[in-house]
């Protein structure tokens, strides 16, 4: 509630600056998704298992139960890698988007399981978890040097992030999708690690 107000505050004192982070991030995400889009299957693939190797790895996966991840969409590193491999040694959560733009999580069950939701991305048809997950893996549009993250704009990911703030994050990239610095505001969470193909930003 208080950073929704902090946000109202920025666009109202800071009129231009608020535009301009705005504009940059729009452009960020046109270019970033269209480049996402060009892979091949097989590259998407390949870079997908070195970045899932690395997270199966971790001190946060080998510890967590209950696990958020994402379906992939467009391209986005490919995390049912992890789902096929582990769904039945651990507990894993799909988000799910209700009317009125509220998101829940799910149980995912397996493939069979799954719907389209209504942004086009599959959604498990389950009971809802009541929680809170023991790690969360989620995708970008982009993430910079600093844990930043970019989404698709709407703002989903930020709002778990804010109710979900003791909880490990991990983003998931391309190697391209890392950048120095990204445009943000104080609605904005960072992660707490961006694991890419060749990298690990802690």
């Amino acid at each position: 509630m208080i950073e929704r107000l902090w946000g109202a505050l920025e666009k109202k004192l800071f009129p231009e600056r608020y535009l301009r982070t705005k504009e940059n991030k729009e452009i960020i995400r046109m270019d970033f998704s269209a480049r996402r889009r060009s892979l091949s299957t097989d590259k998407v693939h390949a870079l997908s298992e070195k970045i899932m190797s690395k997270i199966e790895q971790s001190r946060e996966f080998i510890n967590a139960r209950t696990i958020l991840i994402y379906h992939p969409i467009h391209n986005e590193v490919d995390t049912r890698i992890l789902l096929e491999k582990w769904h039945d040694k651990k507990q894993f959560l799909l988000p799910v988007v209700k009317s009125g733009n509220k998101m829940e999580l799910h149980y995912y069950v397996d493939e069979n399981n799954l719907k389209t939701g209504k942004f086009g991305i599959q959604e498990p048809d389950s009971k809802c978890f009541k929680g809170k997950p023991d790690l969360i893996i989620l995708p970008g549009v982009a993430f910079d040097r600093q844990r930043n993250r970019l989404g698709r704009g709407r703002g989903f990911y930020d709002r778990l992030l804010q109710r979900a703030r003791h909880v490990p994050t991990i983003g998931v990239a391309y190697d391209f999708q890392l950048v120095s610095v990204l445009p943000t505001s104080i609605m904005d969470k960072k992660v707490s690690f961006v694991y890419t193909p060749s990298q690990i930003i802690r």
